[in-house]
């Protein structure tokens, strides 16, 4: 209580009020100086394309805000006349959340301008999913070690030192990184050499198989007909035999059907020759690949096999 006793009594009242005064005007005019710094800094944008630049003042323009008060804020904190301790402390605190401030704004922006980038580009929009969820993804976490970086800093000095100082938890968090660095790099590997897309209906090994709907650093996710969403660690689905069903360029059909034993030979024969012709009119069956015969006597019916190819590689469509 002294200290804020004699504070007050060291700095003149005047200086104080009009200290105060000038904090409370910006941060009432903070909003609207920013949306006016964002008008004149993106002019072109507001002229060429107005819902982007809306989109991005809406993004950005409340963040920015308070970054500007922090600014300001820091800026006056000298000339308040604090305690050395005090202005260390507080000038350390209002940087943190400017810092945090500026960096959320920064990742707002790259998110917008990823978005931006890839609706210019509608080629392929499965390769532009996938590449859009990674470049995501990396700016995520590049953004949040820099930010995390830049943010400690100042409060433990030296983060090589403290990383060093950490010793054996330093390894056991090295060894638990093994994981997430061979997930990452398989995610490299399926974004080099491109095995699915998202959307694309793949089966591993025969017992996992769905439609790809997100590509991310660490795991691909995989809807499953049943409805359920499976994730697979990308360093598994990189040295998996991954099927692409999705890129067929035709779908063989293989069915047996099975008729009754009393079926007379001449009804077997016009069943085969009706099959035949059936598949011979359809435009998607491929006509050099129908192939139907009585093929074996099985334990309760007479089998007649049916192959054919399509030129429908989707099954979905070929069902229809």
């Amino acid at each position: 209580m002294a200290d804020i006793i004699a504070y007050f009594e060291s700095v003149r009242l005047t200086s104080l009020l009009i200290a105060c005064g000038l904090i409370v005007l910006i941060f009432f005019i903070k909003r609207p100086l920013i949306t006016l710094i964002l008008r004149i800094a993106f002019t072109a944008l507001r002229r060429k394309d107005a819902g982007r630049y809306e989109q991005l003042k809406t993004a950005l323009a409340r963040l920015l805000g308070y970054v500007l008060f922090l600014s300001f804020l820091l800026i006056a904190l000298p000339y308040a006349g604090l305690p050395e301790t005090t202005f260390s402390l507080v000038s350390r605190v209002l940087s943190t959340i400017l810092l945090l401030l500026a960096y959320l704004a920064l990742y707002r922006a790259l998110m917008i301008a990823v978005d931006w980038y890839f609706q210019a580009r509608r080629k392929s929009d499965k390769i532009n999913l996938t590449a859009r969820n990674f470049l995501i993804s990396g700016i995520r976490v590049a953004v949040i070690v820099v930010a995390a970086v830049s943010i400690l800093t100042p409060w433990v000095g030296s983060l090589s030192g403290l990383i060093a100082g950490l010793g054996i938890s330093s390894l056991a968090v090295a060894l638990a990184a093994q994981d997430s660095l061979s997930n990452f790099f398989g995610s490299i590997s399926i974004m080099l050499d491109k095995p699915f897309d998202v959307g694309d209906y793949i089966v591993i090994k025969d017992e996992l198989q769905g439609a790809v709907e997100r590509v991310g650093l660490r795991s691909t996710r995989i809807r499953q007909l049943s409805g359920s969403l499976v994730t697979v660690p990308n360093a598994n689905l990189a040295s998996a035999v991954v099927y692409n069903e999705t890129k067929r360029s035709q779908r063989r059909i293989h069915f047996t059907v099975g008729l009754e034993y009393k079926t007379p030979a001449e009804n077997l024969r016009a069943f085969v020759k009706a099959v035949e012709a059936l598949l011979l009119e359809d435009p998607d069956v491929q006509n050099d690949s129908v192939k139907v015969w009585f093929d074996a006597f099985a334990e309760s019916s007479l089998g007649v096999d049916i192959i054919y190819r399509v030129e429908k590689p989707n099954y979905y469509d070929m069902a229809r």
